[in-house]
């Protein structure tokens, strides 16, 4: 067993374990907020080189990202990439 591995059994086995686990990562991916509004409108950049422009990656990918991985730690998911996990 790669190193890789036991590092991965043992995140599957701490997050079993312990909810607060899942709690803390589902928490943490409150931390990015969507780009919509109250209203229903995009949220976009104030200032800057970017301004009026949404940052995909940053408000809109990365909720997708986290809850693959939340999701595939519950299930015991060994696959690394986002994709492969959707599969």
């Amino acid at each position: 067993m790669s190193l890789a591995e036991k590092f991965r059994n043992e995140i599957f086995q701490v997050s079993e374990a312990s909810l607060t686990t899942q709690h803390k990562m589902i928490k943490d991916d409150f931390q990015h907020k969507l780009p919509i509004s109250f209203l229903g409108t995009y949220v976009t950049e104030k200032s800057g080189e970017h301004k009026n422009e949404t940052d995909l990656k940053k408000s809109g990918s990365v909720h997708i990202i986290n809850g693959m991985r939340i999701f595939a730690i519950k299930n015991r998911i060994s696959e690394p990439s986002t994709f492969g996990r959707l599969r």
